[in-house]
């Protein structure tokens, strides 16, 4: 009954080639190897590594916060040579992560170029869902597209399964 009342989706697919600082991250991620994970055999250094990949693919800033999660876990640790070898690796993933959060990515140029082709702005009544796999990166989208667009604070909410049931309803009414 409520597929009426909502336009039919329009999916469009978009090739965006990463900023110089992004491939510089993707660069140092190929080969690193994470001596407190590898370690111990198995496959959590791949899927960590793949973990780091994926918070980049969602934004430069959930990568910064699974850095910053890491580096909290390694300081506990008593510093041997692989927690430092792992720290020093993590600092320098870090330290290229906050080069392209001060540059922006293209992902997210492209987006807002898009938003407002589509006429979204401080006028605009249209309506857009966006997904996002990281909260963080939710968060920054929010606060982005409200200074970008200049739209007010109520046209943008943010979304998750942590909201209160209440509130997740409140968010669809209001949307």
């Amino acid at each position: 009954q409520t597929r009426d009342a909502f336009a039919e989706r329009q999916l469009r697919r978009y090739t965006i080639a990463a900023t110089p600082e992004e491939n510089a991250i993707f660069d140092r991620l190929v080969n690193a190897t994470f001596q407190t994970i590898d370690s111990r055999g198995g496959k959590q250094g791949v899927l960590f590594r793949t973990l780091l990949v994926k918070s980049l693919l969602s934004s430069p800033q959930a990568l910064l916060e699974t850095l910053d999660q890491r580096l909290a876990k390694l300081a506990k640790l008593e510093k041997a040579g692989a927690v430092e070898h792992d720290r020093q690796l993590l600092s320098e993933l870090r330290s290229l992560t906050e080069r392209a959060c001060t540059r922006g990515t293209s992902k997210l140029t492209r987006l807002v170029s898009l938003l407002r082709e589509a006429g979204i702005g401080p006028k605009s009544a249209a309506r857009v869902v966006i997904f996002s796999e990281r909260l963080k990166t939710l968060d920054h989208l929010a606060e982005t597209l409200r200074a970008e667009l200049k739209l007010p604070e109520s046209a943008v909410a943010v979304f998750h399964g942590s909201l209160d049931d209440e509130s997740q309803q409140q968010l669809v009414r209001d949307f």
